[in-house]
């Protein structure tokens, strides 16, 4: 069982890191008049990397607009998700590294923490710098339209990324507890009486 809980940080930030190829914010194929370089009824995908390294998004080549048609779409990069995706690798090397277990515990929850953190963050601008972008454009292309904060969607790579963290995070705080508090009975030392 403990070998078996020793590769669960491990596993758990290798699965968050890959969710950073998933997407992490969608423009709706709803979107009056299309988004960037998609038409309408099609819809841009941006993928955690294309957050954290800056991108274009992902456009089905079914809905993508003739070249002299396309508008803004790259996102530059995002310092918080860049940092965020950082912590995942740092998260993962000090998961696999042999060490104490309260210290690698309590090491990978602060990681996974502040990660987790960081992604929240980064995702609330995210989410609001492309509304004001659809906005501009919508305004452009469908001049009454209104809600377009409706069209920008949280994606699933970012749901299960916030998840992965947030139970490395738990959990290892958990094991951190636990070890801590069967410290004196594994080493022997004699505690004070009172």
């Amino acid at each position: 069982m403990r070998r078996l809980t020793r590769w669960l940080s491990p596993t758990g930030f290798v699965l968050a890191g890959f969710c950073f190829l998933l997407t992490f914010v969608t423009v709706a194929c709803d979107t009056p008049g299309g988004y960037g370089r998609a038409r309408a009824g099609g819809q841009a995908e941006y993928t955690g990397l294309d957050l954290a390294l800056g991108g274009t998004p992902t456009v089905d080549s079914e809905f993508l607009l003739p070249a002299d048609q396309w508008r803004e779409d790259r996102m530059p990069g995002q310092p918080l998700a860049f940092a965020a995706l950082v912590l995942v690798l740092i998260g993962l090397v000090w998961a696999i590294w042999r060490r104490d277990a309260r210290i690698r515990r309590a090491g990978a929850a602060a990681v996974a923490g502040v990660a987790a953190l960081l992604l929240l963050a980064n995702q609330a601008r995210v989410e609001s710098y492309l509304v004001d972008r659809v906005q501009e454009q919508v305004r452009v292309a469908a001049p009454n339209a209104q809600q377009t904060s409706d069209h920008v969607q949280t994606g699933n790579g970012f749901v299960a990324c916030l998840v992965f963290l947030l139970a490395i995070c738990v959990a290892n705080t958990f094991g951190w507890w636990r070890v801590r508090r069967r410290l004196p009975k594994a080493t022997g030392v004699a505690t004070p009486s009172a």
